[in-house]
């Protein structure tokens, strides 16, 4: 077992899962797949895996975690560009999409010319700002469908895939 902070109290699935992949990613190689791992403890603050991220939001309304389709539309459309500007200035190596590549698409129509990559394989690479960035296309980290260690596993097997294209 990892631990990924002191403060034991806290049962977030979203930043778990999140956790558990950076870890996947950093661990995962071309011959070998990273093994699930539970957490033991959890702090956002104390996590070294959730230093190693960013986290990008189109829009959240007042504050809550859901937002209605058509405002998530409006505002990825008003501010598809400077989405863009950020993304870029993040310098991502790896996206990870959680059930939201559709709105990537709209920010990087590139991946659009992907869309066979995708289907069979949720990956693709793609240049932003002349760097390469792989692009992997997951369900979001909170699903409740499949379990923790099923998202894990799902998300090993897709970017374990990508490392050897």
């Amino acid at each position: 077992n990892i631990n990924f902070g002191e403060d034991c109290k806290q049962k977030n699935r979203t930043w778990h899962n999140i956790s558990r992949w950076i870890y996947a990613m950093l661990n995962t190689t071309k011959e070998k797949p990273a093994k699930y791992t539970e957490l033991n403890c959890f702090t956002i603050k104390n996590n070294e895996y959730l230093q190693k991220m960013a986290v990008v939001n189109i829009k959240k309304s007042n504050g809550t975690s859901l937002t209605k389709s058509k405002n998530l539309k409006f505002y990825l459309k008003k501010d598809k560009d400077l989405l863009a500007q950020q993304i870029a200035l993040i310098k991502p190596t790896i996206i990870v999409c959680g059930y939201t590549l559709s709105s990537l698409k709209v920010i990087f129509p590139e991946l659009n010319e992907h869309n066979k990559e995708l289907k069979e394989n949720h990956s693709a690479r793609i240049k932003i700002n002349d760097n390469d960035v792989l692009v992997l296309d997951c369900y979001h980290p909170s699903n409740w469908i499949y379990s923790n260690k099923q998202l894990f596993d799902m998300l090993v097997e897709v970017y374990q895939k990508a490392l050897l294209e």
